[in-house]
């Protein structure tokens, strides 16, 4: 029964080795060696595009001791579309759909390491006001670049990680 328990306790101890892919707790290493210059603007979304950069600078600390390996390049588009039309021709929401493209390339070359686009979606209900539309849209707008900063860093983990 002794040596049952102090196996049981080694065991224990060992642990299994589980290390958490998407966790950043300094030990990944890989968003350390980015770099992102905060060089996109979008005339239509200042707002958003301001949290945008705002976002990825703190993702991707350039304050950083090495020289970074990869330099990050992003563009957004947002398309609306009028979304649930009754009989009588008129819309009550509104569809904004984000594409997210971005690459990776080599900070001191042209070589693309890793791109594709991203998309989310979100809707809400039109009202007669024309500038609460616009804060609606211009919240949803920020919140659904958000939701796809935070799917692009899993997959430049995921991605890069491996290599």
């Amino acid at each position: 029964m002794k040596y049952f328990k102090l196996l049981l306790v080694l065991l224990i101890c060992s642990g299994c080795g589980f290390k958490p892919l998407y966790h950043d707790d300094g030990k990944n290493t890989v968003l350390s060696e980015f770099y992102y210059d905060g060089a996109y603007r979008n005339e239509k979304y200042p707002r958003a595009t301001f949290f945008l950069n705002n976002e990825l600078e703190k993702l991707f600390d350039n304050k950083n001791k090495n020289e970074p390996k990869f330099l990050l390049k992003i563009e957004y588009e947002v398309d609306k579309q009028d979304y649930l039309i009754q009989d009588n021709s008129i819309a009550n929401r509104k569809k904004i759909q984000i594409v997210l493209k971005y690459s990776v390339v080599e900070y001191n070359g042209n070589k693309i390491l890793a791109s594709g686009k991203l998309t989310d979606f979100d809707s809400f209900a039109i009202t007669e006001s024309p500038y609460s539309d616009y804060v609606v849209e211009e919240e949803i707008v920020i919140r659904v670049l958000l939701s796809l900063v935070q799917e692009l860093r899993m997959q430049l983990i995921s991605k890069l990680s491996k290599k």
